[in-house]
């Protein structure tokens, strides 16, 4: 139970750094306008923490090991998880949850 908040707390930390580190990149870029630079950096963060919380869980806990693919099982083959099942929704959907 408490590796799930750990893992949340450490995905939100990331993303505070990412949105820290995305405006000061976006605002170092000198759009036009205010507008501009305000869709720049709404659409920017909100991909980035889409990524790292969402994606980034998913693919960690995945395990890809049936595909053919020795560079995708390089990467993803480590996860216990093969299927969406009860476990899945225990581990994973739990921290998802959490996260958000």
């Amino acid at each position: 139970m408490g590796v799930s908040y750990v893992f949340g707390f450490i995905i939100q930390s990331v993303n505070v750094f990412l949105k820290k580190f995305v405006i000061y990149i976006i605002k170092k870029t000198k759009f036009h306008t205010v507008s501009e630079e305000t869709s720049a950096t709404m659409i920017t963060v909100y991909f980035m923490q889409l990524f790292n919380t969402a994606f980034m869980v998913l693919l960690l806990e995945a395990n890809f090991s049936e595909f053919k693919n020795p560079l995708f099982n390089f990467f993803f083959s480590q996860g216990r998880l093969t299927d969406f099942n009860e476990i899945w929704y225990k581990r994973v959907g739990k921290t998802l949850v959490v996260t958000m």
